[in-house]
């Protein structure tokens, strides 16, 4: 999966490559939508964070490959993890959008 920055003064700031997109929610907060799904996403505390994460995601994505070892593999994803800690406090990542991803990516689905 690959998410895409747009113009961060625009409705829709972001989008991914399975037609999810990211805006802000009522205050500063990032938040992620899909048409398949109800449930709106929390991303990140704002922008700035926003974008640092989807770097660290975008990494991942250039570092990771299917004949790797797995426990190469899930070196990367716990690389990810970190740097996403980092950027949120750890809290903000349960029951979010970047939980979500750290499962799909730790069960071999990205």
């Amino acid at each position: 999966m690959e998410i895409t920055l747009l113009d961060p003064e625009s409705k829709v700031i972001a989008e991914d490559d399975s037609d999810g997109i990211f805006e802000f929610d009522e205050g500063s907060s990032v938040v992620y939508k899909h048409h398949s799904d109800q449930k709106v996403w929390y991303v990140n505390h704002n922008y700035n964070h926003f974008k640092e994460s989807v770097d660290a995601f975008n990494s991942y994505n250039d570092a990771i490959d299917a004949n790797q070892s797995e426990e190469k593999q899930l070196a990367l994803v716990a690389q990810l993890k970190s740097r996403l800690i980092k950027i949120e406090d750890f809290q903000s990542l349960n029951n979010s959008y970047w939980e979500s991803i750290l499962q799909q990516c730790e069960w071999g689905q990205l």
